[in-house]
């Protein structure tokens, strides 16, 4: 645990409680030509949503995480 400016957060709990509302559509596009070179593929993604949570007390955010 930390509290500097390299940390992280890590939400946790019952994610069927919260609801997400698609705000565009999905954006997805196939990278390929940046890893052509080791024979692997990328995928480049956007979405942009809102989300709502039903019942609050069903997540929890564990802060100040370090790698």
């Amino acid at each position: 645990m930390g509290t500097g400016t390299d940390c992280t957060e890590i939400y946790v709990g019952d994610f069927s409680k919260v609801n997400f509302m698609m705000r565009e559509q999905i954006s997805i596009q196939l990278a390929k030509e940046l890893f052509a070179g080791t024979g692997e593929v990328g995928f480049i993604c956007h979405v942009r949503a809102d989300i709502a949570i039903s019942y609050p007390k069903a997540l929890a955010v564990i802060t100040g995480v370090k790698a």
